[in-house]
């Protein structure tokens, strides 16, 4: 086991997030680029891991990766495995990748089989379940908002299984690509008032017969003057998140397991804002999941002494 500190990434599709982190700890650095697999720079992956590391190896630090990094179209593909998966499992399935400045350990992602007509993987959101477990300490439900939002099983420490619902990929497309954003990009913008009403109003709409049947309600709606081009895609995005939320309804009006979300701040306050919209209690938040998981996997390697990050890593 070594005892000098860790370096962590989070490479995923459109970004790479670095950290260096002391023994105990403590974030003493943290660096991002828009380096993910898809927008590599000149050299590729050994480049943009030697730059965003630079001046990290004064240690034989040990390194670890999680997100599309280790995928079919990463750098060395880390196979799926298969659920129910903890923090064992993953810690003792890392792929080595040889950068030219040390081993890099690639997390291998995880593949939903329940149901083999319809599976499902995850890579990348099973770091982040792993760093929320040690948060909660306990049976939840986990909601990891996204481009693809994961609703996961967390139950005796482990990740039960899960769902992708493709909210954050039908949002852009919808409002790039089709009639529902046309004439609102150059709107002026509106209040926030206005914007959060609108949002409120697509959540309650999709509580009713779901998003499908109220799509082009954005349309009409502004065609009708009921709600303002400026706030159209605040309609559209309440839409979208409230079915996630009438889909998961069952659980939701249970009220057992509790329900957490990780994720970027502001997406994950847009789903607060829902859940109250929709009158469900507010889920519990955990911050800085993907970093702890990438530490907790790294601990039960062997890789460090397993720690908890640090308030200054927060």
């Amino acid at each position: 086991m070594q005892d000098a500190g860790l370096i962590a990434l989070d490479w995923g599709t459109s970004s790479l997030r670095a950290w260096l982190l002391d023994d105990d700890g403590t974030v003493r650095a943290a660096r991002s680029e828009g380096w993910g697999i898809m927008h590599l720079p000149e050299g590729g992956y050994p480049t943009a891991y030697a730059a965003i590391t630079e001046g990290w190896h004064d240690r034989a630090r040990p390194a670890i990766a999680c997100g599309m990094v280790g995928s079919r179209q990463g750098w060395v593909e880390a196979p799926y495995l298969p659920t129910p998966a903890g923090l064992a499992e993953l810690a003792g399935s890392l792929v080595q990748v040889e950068t030219g400045l040390g081993t890099l350990r690639l997390v291998p992602g995880l593949l939903e089989a329940g149901d083999p007509a319809f599976p499902d993987v995850m890579r990348g959101e099973e770091t982040q379940a792993v760093g929320a477990m040690r948060r909660l300490g306990g049976d939840a439900i986990l909601v990891l908002p996204g481009t693809h939002s994961k609703w996961a099983r967390l139950a005796g420490h482990r990740l039960t299984g899960f769902e992708t619902l493709m909210t954050g990929e039908v949002y852009a497309l919808l409002s790039k690509h089709s009639i529902l954003g046309r004439g609102v990009a150059d709107a002026p913008e509106g209040s926030a008032e206005l914007r959060d009403a609108a949002f409120a109003r697509g959540v309650l709409a999709a509580q009713d017969r779901g998003a499908l049947a109220r799509l082009f309600s954005s349309r009409a709606l502004m065609l009708t003057g009921a709600i303002e081009p400026s706030a159209v895609l605040d309609y559209l995005s309440g839409l979208l998140i409230g079915e996630e939320l009438r889909l998961a309804s069952p659980i939701l009006q249970a009220g057992d397991p509790r329900v957490a979300l990780t994720g970027d701040g502001r997406l994950c306050a847009r789903y607060e804002r829902a859940f109250e919209i929709a009158g469900y209690a507010a889920p519990e938040r955990v911050d800085n999941s993907a970093l702890q998981g990438l530490v907790d996997i790294a601990g039960a390697a062997g890789l460090i002494v397993p720690t908890q990050l640090q308030p200054s890593g927060a």
